[in-house]
């Protein structure tokens, strides 16, 4: 197919995106356009399938697409447009293997797609260097000089003034029946399948260079100097193995604090747990920050070559690992918070970031002791976030927390207010009668008697609730069969039902 053609592709697809969204909201029209782009995509490009970050991204893509129509909720659909977007910007270079890059590939593929759409050039870093330049030069250039001298005739000259401003209310008035709603969502669509009208590319990418040029171990460099860096050197790696030596004592004396105080004697007093949480997870972050920051420092270049040092691996080895369990202490306080106060966005959050320091620790432990490089840290951890975020995805967590809440009314914290904050696909699994809710409260006061309890009772939960299933059926049943999902169908049927 001629390029020409694929560039009416791209026009038509960007009209499709704004007639599958115009006045709807993500669902099954997100799964038809990532579907037929991806496989315009496919068959222009035709980029090699195999066991790559490549095909996991289109499969992840495909599978947030699915997921969109089953869940509906809003991590789903922010996880759908940005694995569209990570497919798009790896389909050029299917060889790329970092995550960040191949972000950074896409906006600048859209960047160039329309410079070679107003400017074209067969050269394509001639056309990013000279085109684009050009293009500005030729359009906005003059525009912006004939804009200030209407200006200063229109001030001077008053029949001038009067033919300026009818012509520009004759504008006005045509702008009026333009649907500035759609014309956004054309463009906003032309953002995804301006790809399609690129060529194939050679490396003129920066950021594919950069990428394939990166490499997973760590090279030896040899300086001229020689006597004077290995006198470096060797200073370098003591003051290394003070530090070490001084992180692992320290980190152990905490980590004995915390089996003794956490993981064996740990008992409630009746208090908020809140605090108890959320110092620890922030310490977590300093933590696991600073043991990657010191790790790359001390293990950045000729550090990880010099003879007999084992002992100073083994030691930064051992403190990371002590970081690891240093994790798990963190765990075992949020299973605590929740035992008590059930669950939450943010502490079911806490697990998801406590699943992916262990993956970042385990790739820095892996870098001390395979010679691993920056980019197979930088590559690994933001490939393991982006299948975290893909797995958080996949659950629809306003049913979970609603379901588990109210499950576990008779031994954990009962929030209503925070139960009414939950989406709309939840409702079924809120709505209890007065008489469920006066027992659920009467169990509760039993259990939890704070004086700030009373701040939590004093909300007309069994009529909001109603209102919530009233306006949610009205507004489903008025709903385009675009906007189709099937968390609000299941929760529309059973509302229906009751």
């Amino acid at each position: 197919m001629k390029n020409h053609h694929w560039k009416w592709i791209f026009i038509l697809l960007s009209i499709l995106f704004a007639t599958l969204f115009y006045e709807q909201l993500v669902g099954i029209n997100f799964l038809l356009f990532d579907f037929t782009i991806v496989f315009l995509a496919l068959l222009k490009f035709k980029p090699k399938i195999g066991f790559n970050v490549f095909t996991l991204l289109l499969l992840s893509n495909l599978l947030m697409a699915l997921i969109v129509v089953l869940n509906g909720s809003f991590v789903s659909k922010t996880m759908g447009w940005i694995a569209l977007i990570l497919f798009l910007g790896n389909i050029l270079f299917p060889s790329m293997q970092s995550i960040l890059k191949i972000i950074g590939t896409y906006f600048a593929n859209v960047i160039i797609g329309y410079v070679q759409l107003f400017a074209p050039n067969p050269n394509p870093s001639k056309r990013f260097n000279f085109g684009f330049l050009r293009f500005i030069k030729i359009t906005f250039i003059p525009i912006i000089i004939l804009v200030i001298f209407s200006i200063f005739y229109k001030s001077s000259n008053p029949i001038f003034n009067e033919y300026f401003n009818a012509f520009f209310e004759k504008i006005a008035n045509f702008t009026k029946n333009i649907n500035i709603k759609f014309v956004f969502l054309i463009l906003l669509g032309s953002i995804f399948s301006i790809i399609l009208i690129l060529n194939k590319l050679n490396k003129w990418n920066t950021l594919y260079e950069l990428d394939s040029s990166s490499k997973d171990e760590l090279f030896r460099i040899r300086k001229k100097s020689f006597f004077s860096s290995f006198i470096a050197l060797k200073m370098e790696y003591k003051s290394a193995l003070v530090l070490f030596i001084g992180l692992n004592l320290l980190i152990l004396f905490f980590n004995i604090t915390d089996v003794l105080h956490l993981w064996i004697n740990f008992n409630w007093d009746g208090g908020f747990l809140k605090a108890f949480v959320h110092e620890g997870t922030y310490l977590l972050i300093i933590s696991v920050v600073l043991s990657i920051i010191v790790t790359l420092i001390y293990f950045r270049k000729n550090l990880n070559f010099i003879q007999n040092n084992q002992f100073l691996k083994i030691l930064a080895i051992v403190w990371l690992s002590q970081n690891i369990f240093m994790l798990i202490s963190v765990g075992i306080r949020n299973y605590h918070y929740i035992n008590h106060f059930a669950l939450a966005y943010k502490r079911i959050g806490v697990y998801f970031f406590l699943a992916i320091c262990a993956v970042g620790l385990i790739t820095c432990i892996l870098k001390v002791w395979k010679r691993k490089s920056f980019y197979y840290l930088e590559r690994t951890n933001a490939l393991s976030v982006y299948l975290f975020l893909i797995l958080m995805a996949c659950v629809n967590w306003d049913i979970v927390i609603a379901k588990y809440n109210f499950a576990h009314y008779n031994k954990s914290f009962l929030h209503l207010p925070y139960m009414l904050k939950l989406s709309n696909k939840a409702l079924p699994y809120l709505d209890y009668s007065e008489k469920q809710i006066r027992e659920m409260d009467s169990i509760q006061h039993k259990l939890f008697k704070y004086e700030a309890r009373g701040y939590y009772r004093k909300i007309n939960y069994i009529d909001r609730v109603s209102k919530r299933k009233k306006l949610f059926v009205q507004s489903y049943e008025k709903r385009h069969w675009l906007s189709w999902n099937y968390a609000d169908y299941k929760a529309y049927t059973l509302l229906k039902k009751n």
